[in-house]
């Protein structure tokens, strides 16, 4: 279903809107008053200020698509997950073509037009959940007839932390 469905800006307005706008038409929790200047703070019952959410990485892929990456930090708890979004125009529609979530963060390795290669944590049995005992590479790549991003290889990166 297009994104113009839940009150999104249309495809011209792709490389214009804030950020916030692009996250408010999937979380209205996002809106552009709570996530003003690419930080955020939600609240979670009595709790307070929750959960921040910061803006890390907004970037134009070519002129029809756009990546956002926005990290949610767990201020009342622990933890922290990447949401890695792309949007695109496709048939005239904003749609969202790529959407992942990744614990303790991702890192972008590579972004063109045609693939987007990245790397995060890989936990290991006896891992701790803070702490992944190596990373995975995992590459994306754009297909052009579908209109979507396709998972083309997972490899381990290294044997090291990735944070």
């Amino acid at each position: 279903m297009p994104l113009s469905a839940y009150g999104a800006p249309s495809c011209g307005d792709l490389q214009h809107f804030s950020p916030s706008r692009l996250l408010a038409t999937i979380e209205p929790a996002a809106s552009t008053e709570r996530l003003s200047q690419g930080v955020g703070c939600y609240e979670d019952g009595d709790l307070g200020c929750d959960w921040e959410t910061t803006i890390t990485h907004d970037q134009p892929i070519g002129p029809h698509r756009r990546l956002l990456v926005a990290n949610a930090n767990h201020l009342t708890g622990t933890g922290s997950i990447d949401h890695l979004i792309v949007f695109a125009c496709v048939s005239g529609d904003l749609r969202i073509v790529l959407a992942e979530a990744y614990l303790y963060g991702v890192r972008l390795e590579q972004v063109s037009e045609t693939s987007i290669v990245l790397s995060t944590g890989q936990w290991k049995p006896g891992d701790a959940s803070c702490c992944p005992g190596a990373s995975r590479r995992v590459r994306h790549v754009w297909d052009q007839d579908a209109q979507v991003y396709r998972k083309t290889e997972q490899t381990p990166a290294d044997t090291e932390a990735t944070r």
